[in-house]
């Protein structure tokens, strides 16, 4: 279609559109935009950092690349199994029809505290499906713990308490119950050093305490290190238990 005649459709549509209408358009547009600048990073970014030495499925190195999916991205075929995969397998996008900004304005709201039902109307999607990325994204970073490096010299640390996991008509009905610190919100603490490694960890729900964290780090922070943390009570706790300055 030429030039012109687009934008003499698109002239024509903008004219006589509502205000309504108008406001339909531009939040298509930038829904589009945005998804477009998303997908191709969030692609590039996996590609970049994939690891195709092994199956995810089997991990067989007995592998063969296996052609290219509609977005151009390397597919892998194991000989072993014959089950294909790419650099999206076994992440937050696998098997998921929406879109990779709906998962980034997902994860800033969970992060921000929200209950279930207000993360899917930010993000678009249903109550149950929002229960599932919850979960899903927990279980991503409590799978990152089996990664995790000893860390050196010195060593931040840091946590983020308000990760809700239940709905919020059963969080109204606890809040009832009880005041301060929820027991139905989990903790997701994190420890990172001068040279970018890091520790994540998803701890048990309530308030976190100096026992756990020292579960978490007793063979992650070796006593030469210099830690850095907050005035929260458990840090100093844990790093008495550490024996670090």
């Amino acid at each position: 279609m030429e030039n012109k005649m687009f934008n003499d459709i698109i002239d024509s549509i903008i004219n006589n559109a509502s205000d309504d209408e108008i406001e339909i358009i531009r939040e298509k547009l930038n829904n589009h935009l945005i998804n477009h600048i998303y997908d191709s990073n969030i692609h590039e970014e996996l590609s970049n950092n994939y690891d195709s030495s092994f199956c995810p499925h089997c991990q067989s190195k007995h592998i063969i690349k296996y052609g290219k999916d509609n977005k151009g991205n390397q597919r892998y075929l194991c000989k072993e199994c014959s089950k294909t995969f790419s650099s999206i397998t076994g992440s937050l996008l696998s098997y998921t029809k929406k879109q990779p900004y709906q998962w980034f304005e997902y994860i800033q709201s969970l992060f921000n505290g929200d209950t279930l039902a207000r993360s899917a109307d930010i993000a678009g999607i249903s109550e149950p499906t929002s229960l599932l990325w919850r979960h899903k994204i927990l279980s991503v970073l409590a799978d990152l713990t089996h990664d995790n490096p000893v860390l050196s010299d010195t060593v931040y640390l840091d946590e983020k308490l308000n990760v809700v996991t239940h709905s919020g008509k059963h969080m109204e009905n606890k809040e009832k119950q009880k005041r301060g610190m929820s027991s139905q919100k989990r903790n997701i603490v994190c420890a990172i050093d001068q040279h970018n490694n890091k520790v994540i960890q998803v701890s048990e729900t309530g308030r976190i305490h100096s026992k756990e964290l020292y579960k978490i780090y007793k063979d992650k922070i070796p006593s030469t290190c210099q830690v850095v943390s907050d005035s929260l009570r458990s840090y100093h706790k844990l790093m008495k238990d550490l024996r670090v300055k």
